[in-house]
């Protein structure tokens, strides 16, 4: 039997559009009902939210989840099985992906810094604080 990430090895963007020796950024660009290939990540990553919309977010078991993605959203993601993203909002989508080469991360964000947005929280998803002070995650 075929190890899965010899049968995906699809890309996790639309568009490399940086690589060196740490990062990888990809632009992911999907039109209404469009998806990705299926891919796995090697690397933990984060993507940023540009054009929002809801998405759904589909593993080779059939599990998976729905994200209503928010303009200017940010997500931490580990490594993990191969997956494919699925556009379901009607509209343009897009997000990018910086992928941290080489790197897997004990804690999210890996240090201390005051102007990221949010913080995480278990699970790989990011708790994101708004403007007037109030929380989503």
């Amino acid at each position: 039997m075929t190890a899965e990430s010899e049968i995906d090895t699809g890309k996790p963007g639309t568009r490399l559009l940086f690589e060196d020796d740490e990062t990888r950024v990809w632009l992911l660009e999907l039109e209404d009902g469009e998806a990705t290939e299926w891919h796995p990540h090697e690397w933990d990553y984060i993507f940023v939210v540009d054009l929002p919309g809801k998405v759904k977010l589909e593993y080779r078991d059939g599990s998976g989840e729905i994200q209503d993605d928010y303009l200017g959203q940010v997500v931490y993601r580990e490594r993990g099985p191969s997956h494919r993203l699925i556009n379901m909002s009607g509209n343009f989508y897009r997000n990018v992906v910086i992928e941290f080469v080489g790197k897997k991360f004990d804690q999210w964000p890996p240090a201390p810094v005051q102007s990221l947005p949010g913080t995480a929280v278990p699970g790989g998803h990011t708790r994101y604080h708004q403007p007037n002070g109030e929380e989503n995650s």
